[in-house]
């Protein structure tokens, strides 16, 4: 077996019969004509089966296959079967990437949830590997051949994509919480003590709870209840089935309860073991595993180094934004934004200086000439005209309200992304006014 050893990675990636990944040949396949509940007979059938809809091959002779493309290490092509001792009148095979695989050889006989049709395991972790899984009708009898396709599981391999998998969690997986009230066996965790509970945080869209019974494990059969709360819902009352089987017989993967279905996102699962104040001692609760429908992590937020526009203002900075654990902006970004925006800031600054400074040089030069003897003109008609004072006045003011350092970037009245610093060369600025004795 090629599963992973960590306890925190996913057993399985599940592949229900009815996912739309799933290719099915186009000679038939149908849904059972008989009741789906007759299979949640653990006398019967043992572990219930996965899917809400199984499916059989058409009870006409012909080849009905079940194609599917995967990456990961093993896959297990598992279904129902409900035979009677000499039914051949179907048969299976079963091959991965073209390559014939083993399957299951008792199949006469034999009534059992999650028997497993083929099994490779083995595979390279690397590339995508291809199913065909074909069930063979030789002839037609009476209600068809009594086998089911259920599941498909997978072991992933770190190339598998699973941010919209469905995945099986072990019962020992780290992300479950217990209290000290919670024992542990092979089979699972368990607890009989009232109000204990497990805290489950998990991403993803819905999640289902598989408990167990282990007759080895002291405790009443009866039936019992406990609570699951998600998020900030109010709690929901469940029940834990009592057992009426053998009490030899072992049962896992007992389904207890499922969520709705949530939007994609983390959420907080809190299971709660509260029997009816009243009632008489029953079961414990016990989780075997859990299946989760994974849902896309929020990308994380980097903020890339970029070179700072001319006009010192980089677009976007100004805004908010949430990562997707829903705390803001790491530290790492944040400073980085700081950062940014400083040297914008200084950038500004620098260019407004200089280009006061170059203004009164302008100035000065313009001064000294003016104050030049000109020739005398027998026509004195022509005087030198004294400066605008006006324009002086609105210059000098633009020139102050530029090199301010005590307004704050984001507070200057201009579109983002379309700062434009004029020089004191346009045509519509007047120089700025000369103060005779100043440096």
């Amino acid at each position: 077996m090629s599963t992973s050893t960590d306890p925190d990675a996913p057993l399985w990636s599940l592949v229900e019969s009815s996912s739309k990944a799933i290719k099915y040949s186009d000679f038939g396949w149908n849904e059972p004509a008989w009741a789906p509940n007759s299979r949640f007979n653990f006398a019967r059938y043992g572990e219930p089966p996965f899917s809400d809809t199984t499916v059989s091959p058409t009870n006409v002779p012909g080849r009905s296959g079940v194609f599917y493309d995967f990456t990961g290490t093993r896959i297990v092509v598992e279904g129902t079967l409900d035979n009677s001792p000499d039914d051949s009148s179907w048969s299976m095979t079963c091959q991965v990437d073209g390559q014939d695989v083993m399957v299951v050889q008792d199949i006469y006989n034999r009534r059992a949830n999650h028997v497993a049709f083929c099994d490779a395991d083995g595979l390279s972790p690397d590339g995508v590997h291809s199913l065909n899984f074909t069930i063979h009708v030789r002839r037609t009898v009476n209600f068809g051949p009594q086998v089911y396709f259920d599941l498909l599981k997978i072991a992933p391999s770190p190339s598998t994509d699973l941010e919209n998998a469905l995945v099986h969690i072990r019962h020992s997986a780290r992300m479950n919480k217990y209290d000290d009230s919670w024992l542990s066996t092979d089979a699972g965790h368990y607890t009989a003590t009232t109000g204990s509970k497990v805290v489950v945080e998990f991403n993803g869209t819905q999640l289902r709870w598989y408990g167990f019974y282990d007759p080895t494990i002291p405790g009443s059969r009866e039936g019992a209840s406990a609570t699951w709360q998600l998020d900030n819902i109010p709690a929901v009352r469940f029940t834990i089935p009592s057992i009426s089987s053998s009490p030899e017989s072992s049962q896992i993967g007992v389904p207890f309860f499922i969520t709705p279905e949530l939007i994609p996102g983390m959420h907080r699962l809190e299971v709660t073991y509260a029997p009816q104040v009243g009632a008489r001692t029953g079961r414990p609760l016990s989780l075997h595993h859990l299946v989760i429908q994974n849902a896309p992590l929020p990308s994380a937020i980097s903020v890339p180094p970029t070179s700072t526009p001319s006009n010192g203002i980089s677009p976007g900075n100004s805004s908010s934004i949430a990562t997707g654990s829903g705390e803001g902006l790491s530290k790492t970004a944040t400073i980085a934004i700081a950062v940014n925006v400083s040297i914008a800031a200084l950038v500004l600054i620098g260019l407004s200086v200089f280009l006061w400074h170059r203004r009164r040089r302008q100035c000065r030069a313009k001064s000294k000439e003016a104050q030049a003897p000109t020739p005398f003109e027998s026509n004195p008609q022509s005087p030198i005209s004294a400066p605008d004072r006006k324009a002086l006045s609105s210059a000098d003011s633009s020139a102050s309200t530029v090199e301010s350092k005590g307004t704050p970037i984001e507070d200057i009245p201009v579109r983002r992304g379309s700062l434009h610093i004029r020089s004191w060369n346009d045509d519509a600025e007047g120089p700025p006014p000369y103060h005779p004795g100043r440096t």
